[in-house]
C-alpha cells in the first residue's frame, strides 16, 4: 500500500446539504400552505360557508333561528315568524320589492337570503340566554344582516320603473352602498313555490334575473365615458380636438351616421360628447387613437373583470383586436360593436368619475348586529383602484355636466339642482329602430349625493325614456332627504 494509499480518508456522505435542500422543501410547503390559507380565509371562505354541501349551517340551524334581513335604517325586510306549532315561517312584508335581491327562501333560496345565509344562522346573544335556550331544549334567535337598501326610497324607485322592462340602480356616491336595485319583470317571493313552473317559463321574461347586475347590454354611447377618457390619456385634457360633423363619417369603406342623421357642425370635445355626436367619435378613434389605448382603458375600467359582489353578478366584455380604419373600431367607440355591460358596472364607472379616479366596489351589506340590536359588525366601503387620474375625472366631469346643460340630456337641465350624465341609445339587432335607452350619472350637490343608472330595454319604441326616469329618481331621491 503506498503513502498515499495510506494517508486517503473514506468519502463523506453530503449529509449537510441534503438536509439543506429538504428543509428549503419544507420552509416552501409551511409556506404555500400559509398562502392558500390566507387565500381561502379572503376569497374562499363565505363560497364554502354557502355552500348547499357544507352541513355546518345545517348544524348551526338546529339551535338558531334565522335572523332577519333589514334596511339601512333597520325595517325587516325578511325575517322568521315561529307559528302556534313552533314552525319556523320565512316573511317577505314588501313582497315584489326586493325580489332579486333579498331573494326567496323556496325551492332552495337565492339573494341575499343565500349569501348571507353563514350570517343570519349564527347568534351573538348573551352566551347566558344561549345556555339557558340549550336546557331548555330551545333555539336562540340568528343575528341579523343590515342591508345597504333605503327603504323608502327602493319602493319609489321601484312604482317608478313600474312594468317597464329593465332595471335601475342606484348608489350613494361616497361609498357606493346600494341605496336601490330595482329589476322588471319581478316576482313574489311568497309565491315562489306555488308560481315556479311560471316563473321558469320562457315566457316569464326571466323574473329571477337581476338586470342591473347580471343583464348584459350594449352600452351604447355611454361608452363614449371610456372612449373619452382614452383620448384624455393619449392627448391630455387640454387636446385641442376638432371635428366638422355633417351627419355622417366615411372611412375605410365603412360609414358611421349621426343619431337622425344630424348635422353638429364643429365640435371639440365636451361638445361632442354633449351632442353624443357618433361621427365625432368613430373619426377619433380610427385616426387619431393609438392602437392600444382603448384596450387598455376599458381593461383598467375593469371590463373583462369579476367583481365579487354580494350577489351574483356578470363581467362586462370588451374585446377589440387591432384599432384603425374599420368599422368594427368604429363602431366600438360609440358603444356598439362586441362590447357588452351591465348597469352596475356603468354607474361604477360613473362613480369614479364623481370621485377624482377611485372606484369603489358596491356594497349590499352595511353590518349584522344581534337580534336585540347590539352592533357585531360593520362592514367598510371598498376600493377597486384608481382607475384616472383626478385631472382626468374632473375633465370627464364638465362634459357630463354639459350633457345636461347643452346636449342630450337638457330633459334634467330643470332641476333645482346639479347633475351630471349621459345618455344613450344601444342598437341590439340590424334593426336600427330596435334600441335600448340608457342614462348614467350623478347628482353633484357635495351633500348626499347619488350615481344613477337606469337601462330600459327596447326603450326606443316605447314611451318611456331612461333619462326621464333618471330625472323623477333624483327628484324623488332629494325630496327624501327632509323625512
Amino acid at each position: 500500500m503506498n503513502g498515499s494509499d495510506y494517508n486517503s480518508e473514506p468519502n463523506k456522505p453530503k449529509t449537510g446539504k441534503a438536509y439543506v435542500a429538504a428543509s428549503y422543501v419544507f420552509l416552501f410547503i409551511f409556506l404555500a400552505m400559509i398562502a392558500y390559507m390566507a387565500y381561502f380565509q379572503f376569497f374562499k371562505s363565505r363560497d364554502v360557508l354557502n355552500s348547499p354541501y357544507n352541513t355546518r349551517q345545517t348544524k348551526t340551524s338546529e339551535s338558531v333561528i334565522k335572523g332577519s334581513l333589514l334596511s339601512r335604517d333597520g325595517r325587516p325586510i325578511a325575517y322568521t315568524e315561529i307559528d302556534a306549532d313552533k314552525n319556523e315561517i320565512r316573511r317577505y312584508p314588501c313582497g315584489s320589492l326586493f325580489a332579486q335581491t333579498v331573494g326567496y327562501s323556496d325551492y332552495g333560496s337565492a339573494g341575499l337570503e343565500a349569501t348571507q345565509n353563514y350570517l343570519l344562522v349564527q347568534t351573538h346573544a348573551a352566551y347566558s340566554e344561549q345556555i339557558i335556550n340549550e336546557a331548555r331544549g330551545e333555539k336562540t334567535w340568528g343575528d341579523s344582516v343590515i342591508t345597504s337598501f333605503d327603504l323608502d326610497f327602493s319602493q319609489a324607485v321601484y312604482d317608478i320603473l313600474g312594468d317597464t322592462k329593465g332595471a335601475v340602480i342606484v348608489l350613494n356616491a361616497d361609498d357606493n352602498s346600494v341605496l336601490a336595485n330595482s329589476s322588471n319583470p319581478s316576482f313574489n317571493p311568497v309565491r315562489v313555490a306555488e308560481e315556479w313552473e311560471i316563473l321558469n317559463d320562457e315566457s316569464s321574461g326571466s323574473p329571477f334575473l337581476n338586470r342591473a347586475l347580471q343583464g348584459l347590454y350594449p352600452p351604447g354611447s355611454t361608452f363614449k365615458i371610456v372612449t373619452a377618457l382614452a383620448y384624455l390619456r393619449e392627448y391630455g385634457v387640454d387636446n385641442n380636438f376638432h371635428f366638422t360633423c355633417t351627419g355622417e363619417y366615411e372611412c375605410g369603406g365603412y360609414t358611421i351616421h349621426c343619431s337622425g342623421g344630424t348635422a353638429h357642425g364643429e365640435q371639440d370635445l365636451s361638445d361632442a360628447f354633449a351632442n353624443s355626436c357618433n361621427c365625432a367619435f368613430a373619426y377619433m378613434t380610427a385616426k387619431l387613437l393609438s392602437s392600444q389605448t382603448l384596450n387598455i382603458t376599458a381593461e383598467n375600467l375593469k371590463f373583462n373583470t369579476a367583481f365579487n359582489l354580494a350577489l351574483p353578478s356578470v363581467k362586462s366584455s370588451f374585446s377589440l383586436k387591432s384599432a384603425g380604419e374599420n368599422g368594427l373600431t368604429m363602431q366600438t367607440a360609440i358603444g356598439q360593436g362586441n362590447t357588452l355591460m351591465t348597469p352596475v358596472h356603468l354607474a361604477m364607472i360613473a362613480s369614479a368619475v364623481y370621485n377624482g379616479g377611485t372606484m369603489y366596489k358596491p356594497n349590499y351589506v352595511l353590518g349584522t348586529r344581534t337580534y336585540s340590536g347590539t352592533p357585531v359588525s360593520k362592514n367598510k366601503a371598498e376600493t377597486l383602484g384608481t382607475v384616472m387620474d383626478s385631472a382626468q375625472a374632473a375633465a370627464l366631469k364638465d362634459m357630463m355636466r354639459q350633457v345636461v346643460t347643452e346636449g342630450t340630456g337638457s330633459a334634467l337641465a330643470s332641476l333645482p339642482y346639479e347633475i351630471c350624465g349621459k345618455t344613450g341609445t344601444a342598437q341590439y339587432n340590424d334593426n336600427p329602430d330596435d334600441a335600448h335607452s340608457w342614462f348614467v350619472g350623478f347628482s353633484d350637490t357635495q351633500n348626499c349625493d347619488i350615481i344613477v343608472a337606469v337601462i330600459i330595454e327596447g326603450g326606443q319604441n316605447t314611451d318611456v325614456s331612461a333619462v326621464n326616469l333618471a330625472g323623477r329618481i333624483f327628484s324623488t331621491w332629494f325630496a327624501l332627504q327632509g323625512r
